[in-house]
């Protein structure tokens, strides 16, 4: 029967603009593929292909003598589909905007009333505080009766959820191994092993928990490493559509958690088509739905960040849909699950406090099987390594052997055997190669287990990551082999993958887990609930430590396994402050999948939490590693959720590509006056490591009133009287007690507030591939930002989004290059208007905190969807800002100049004062009073840093765009009658 009911584009394209489609394939078969077609996927090259399959394999790569014949069945192949197009010409990177995002979210549930949301999307946000346009759409979606899915993402297992599957009300879904068609093509090294397979671990590239907000981890897994998806030939309109022969292919073989997320999305359907067959209608709440797809998933054996509850079992969970009794119906109960509530929105349990601290939580268990059933709750966490061993291997593709690798072409490799002795509970392995020497290197890692079976695929993202990781749940005890391989010669493949010649380092670590409460068992009858208690500790040093509450259940007196569900907890423990001392911490840096930079996703995150206690004159945070090549950015972040601080460990960029030329080993962050509170401070590894080593320690300092500024003379005093236009010099000494080189400049602000206006742009709605988006810089003491936009035609109804882009490194006018990572956020929705006096549509965003985040800010405007088959018409359209902000002195001049000024256009000088760690230095004040006689002048002189220089020629930005207020001294005189 027909599949899709509905399809909208929003993304200004039109539906019928030739895109690549493998992604909407992909997720439609997911759910709604019927089976109706057998497929041969493995006949040669020579053979026709009239079923359509495609060509797959070659005479090269050993494939099975008879024919393969697959079939592609979604999860629920009688749902109604409704597609919603968002990635289209929206800009000159082609990537969507939030608002077209927000707009199908909304379409979807208010005009086509859907019943599930499935999002195989996600946007990068650094601090994500769940208040941006995607989350604050989903919620609504919710809150409206829809159950919305999101895929974890691709980013690997560093704690690298983002929107929308950090939102604590959808269902996040990460991504197990499926290797059945690596054997039927020999894919990826399958060729290693002896034939056979292990599947559902958690595959490398499904990005994991906790959120940086510590509430959230994946909710389930759900097979997507890989699968194979139907698809259209005509790749005229649809580019992804091909073969391994680049030809049009009725098939396509996909992976990620885009395929994870369709799949638990068309359970949900199930079990709510369950559910009302049962409830005379009803159809169950989304929270309802998330606690029966979590309740009856299979546990297997990994960490509670990496798999949440477990591998989706559907028909589970529609026994449990059919057999609730509820205030909607009261069935009759069928098989044997439980429903697990533990009490908490996002479906998981969480808590942040001091070290070692109880941490009690009820969780509340309902049988709604058929028959009694034994409930027993524990408890566990994943023990350090008790058996670690390192190699360090050369991989040399002149010299080592080689093997026909489908997908990388004749490939060089090397092996190394280990032993897993018996107990073990899970096998990490990892391996780092230098990518200072070979930048586009491409290395993979394959384990074949001691039967000969394909274990596991490290399944890099994208080149040059300097690291791999992978990891086994329960490994097989026996003598297993690592195969590390490279193409020998350039391949043929996006992003042109090179071989790789040198050492590859190779860490294997066995780790099993410890119980670490019992909360004994329980029976209960069928229909019966019982909360029970539990008391969990946060870990003894600060960061977070992932848990996972097991439970239990079988049938009383009966021998079969018994049913084990998991609730993936998350415990952060805050860094300790003493209020003199301060506090130190530390971390270990591993790596990334090299996960491509488009999608602003990190490749590890660290976020950590602190309490500043009032008082503090200033605040400073430092952190050192040993290796100054890697690419670090530290956020801190006040207790409102502003980021005022974003430093990087670049030093120098290319000003053509925008990638770094020079990297240091520190970071140092200061900040003037710190509001009490709890901040937040994100260590972010940003993609890829030099590949020396698979791990790196990094230590952190947080002291409290060490910044050394003193200008002795400055005038503080109402009684002091300055003659008009008459010059005081000031000297302002500064010492560097950081551990970077720092430039220092002051910033003389008057206690009063003022409106300042930035230049308008003139722009095409939507952007034309030549133009960039708007870029507006806020310097600190804002407290408003505010950003309009106007269509100039009337008839064009227009959407605009403004966040903070600090982090991004700059390349040429209106591209972005990949090696730092913007920080965008916050990131609001503006609010679509019709101006009263020219009668054209408009919008307006503003952001309102005591100080706003400082630096780059960009606005994206748009047209409002769905589009008809011509897309979005080109219409031209303004965009303007304007700031509240501490007024600038203009009575003091300085040697250094201003930044800010500079910046804003109001000043033409700007020289600061750079010092190296320990070094000191004057800065030359000029104060000339100009006001009346008699005025009392009244203000705070800022000493700063900033991590931004402009690009010459090009007006683009380098660094962060991000710096320091160190200090704030106050001044005030009087003046009077000039000379």
């Amino acid at each position: 029967s027909q599949v899709f009911a509905d399809f909208k584009d929003f993304s200004g394209a039109g539906p019928n603009f030739r895109t690549a489609g493998g992604e909407a394939f992909l997720d439609a078969s997911s759910i709604g593929a019927q089976g109706r077609t057998l497929y041969d996927v493995t006949k040669p090259v020579s053979s026709a292909s009239p079923d359509g399959a495609g060509v797959w394999v070659s005479p090269d790569y050993p494939t099975p003598s008879t024919p393969c014949k697959i079939r592609v069945l979604g999860m629920a192949p009688g749902a109604s589909l409704y597609g919603f197009k968002i990635n289209g010409i929206n800009g000159p990177v082609q990537v969507p905007y939030a608002s077209s995002i927000v707009q199908a979210i909304q379409y979807a549930v208010q005009v086509d009333h859907v019943d599930v949301l499935s999002e195989s999307l996600g946007i990068g946000a650094y601090p994500d505080n769940a208040s941006n346009p995607i989350s604050l759409a989903n919620d609504a979606a919710v809150a409206a009766g829809v159950t919305v899915v999101a895929s974890s993402g691709d980013g690997g297992n560093m704690g690298r959820l983002i929107t929308p599957a950090s939102d604590q009300n959808v269902i996040t879904v990460g991504a197990t191994t499926q290797f059945r068609s690596y054997q039927q093509l020999n894919l990826n090294g399958f060729e290693f092993g002896k034939g056979g397979y292990v599947s559902n671990n958690i595959s490398a590239l499904s990005s994991s928990g906790p959120s940086q907000s510590a509430n959230r981890n994946v909710d389930v897994v759900a097979g997507g490493d890989k699968g194979w998806a139907l698809c259209s030939p005509d790749v005229h309109m649809y580019a992804a559509c091909t073969d391994n022969l680049n030809r049009p292919s009725r098939l396509q073989l996909a992976n990620g958690t885009s395929e994870s997320a369709p799949l638990v999305a068309g359970e949900a359907a199930l079990v709510i088509q369950a559910y009302r067959s049962t409830h005379g209608g009803t159809t169950p709440s989304p929270e309802l739905v998330r606690r029966i797809i979590m309740s009856t998933a299979t546990d297997l054996g990994n960490t509670g960040n990496e798999q949440g509850a477990g591998l989706i079992d559907s028909y589970r969970a529609v026994r449990a849909a059919l057999s609730i009794q509820d205030g909607a119906g009261h069935p009759a109960p069928q098989g044997d699950s439980i429903l697990v509530n533990p009490g908490t929105p996002s479906g998981s349990l969480s808590a942040t406090g001091i070290p070692n601290a109880p941490e009690t939580f009820r969780v509340q268990v309902t049988n709604v099987g058929a028959s009694s059933q034994n409930v027993r709750l524990s408890a566990n966490v994943m023990e350090k390594p008790f058996n670690h061993t390192a190699f360090a291997l050369t991989l040399s593709p002149s010299t080592a052997p080689t093997s026909h690798v489908l997908g990388y072409g004749l490939s060089a490799y090397v092996q190394q055997a280990f032993t897993v002795p018996a107990g073990s509970q899970r096998l990490d392995a990892a391996i780092a190669f230098d990518t200072l020497k070979n930048p586009s290197g491409y290395v993979a890692l394959v384990l074949i287990d001691p039967a000969g079976r394909f274990a596991a695929y490290s399944n890099p993202e994208g080149i040059g990551s300097g690291y791999g990781h992978v990891d086994v749940s329960l490994p097989r005890p026996g003598v297993w082999k690592a195969f590390i391989f490279t193409p020998k010669v350039q391949a043929n493949l996006p992003e042109h993958i090179l071989s790789y010649s040198g050492t590859v380092h190779l860490d294997v670590a066995l780790s099993r887990f410890t119980t670490v409460l019992d909360a004994g068992t329980s029976v209960l009858q069928p229909g019966q609930t019982a909360s029970i208690p539990i008391t969990l500790h946060t870990p003894a040093v600060p960061g977070d430590v992932t848990e996972k509450v097991l439970v239990t259940s079988q049938g009383v007196g009966s021998t079969a396994p018994a049913n084990v569900v998991a609730i993936p907890v998350t415990l952060r423990t805050l860094i300790p402050i003493e209020p003199v001392a301060g506090a130190t911490f530390g971390g270990m840096l591993t790596g990334g999948n090299g996960r491509f930079p488009g999608t602003n996703e990190a490749a590890q995150v660290f976020p950590y939490q602190f309490d500043v206690p009032p008082g503090k004159h200033d605040l400073a945070l430092s952190l050192a590693i040993r290796d100054n090549h890697y690419n670090l950015e530290g956020i801190l972040v006040d207790p409102r959720g502003q980021q005022l601080n974003m430093q990087g460990t670049v030093t120098g960029i290319d000003p053509v590509t925008g990638n770094p030329t020079k990297l240091t080993n520190a970071l140092q962050f200061y900040q003037s006056d710190p509001a009490a509170g709890r901040w937040e401070f994100m260590l972010i590894l940003v993609r890829n490591i030099p590949g020396q080593q698979t791990t790196l320690p990094f230590r952190a300092k947080i002291s409290f009133n060490s910044v050394n500024v003193r200008a002795p003379n400055l005038p503080n005093d109402a009684h002091v009287t300055l003659q008009s236009h008459a010059t005081l010099k000031v000297p302002v000494k500064v010492t560097n007690t950081g551990n970077t080189t720092k430039a220092f400049f002051v910033d003389p602000r008057l206690n009063k507030f003022t409106t300042f206006r930035y230049a308008p742009f003139n722009l095409t709605i939507p952007l034309t591939a030549t133009e960039h988006s708007p870029v507006f810089y806020v310097p600190p003491q804002t407290t408003d930002f505010s950003v309009g936009a106007m269509a100039l035609a009337p008839t064009v109804p227009i959407s605009l989004e403004i966040f903070n882009a600090n982090g991004v490194v700059g390349g040429a006018p209106g591209q972005t290059a990949g090696a730092s990572l913007a920080s965008s956020s916050p990131y609001v929705e503006g609010t679509p208007f019709r101006d009263t006096k020219t009668g054209n549509y408009a919008a307006q965003a503003t952001v309102s905190a005591p100080e706003v985040a400082p630096g780059l800010w960009v606005a994206e405007v748009g047209q409002v969807g769905p589009y008809n088959d011509r897309g979005a018409a080109l219409t031209s359209g303004n965009v303007f800002a304007t700031i509240r902000v501490a007024q600038f002195d203009p009575a003091i001049g300085s040697d250094t100049g201003d930044y800010y000024t500079y910046h804003l256009g109001l000043a033409q000088a700007y020289s600061p004062l750079v010092l190296d760690p320990g070094q000191s230095g004057t800065i030359h004040l000029a104060i000339t009073p100009n006001a009346a006689p008699g005025t009392l002048v009244a203000g705070r002189l800022y000493v700063d840093t900033i991590s931004t220089s402009l690009i010459p020629g090009q007006g683009q930005f380098a660094v962060t765009g991000s710096g320091d207020e160190l200090v704030a001294l106050p001044y005030t005189y009087t003046v009077g009658a000039g000379p």
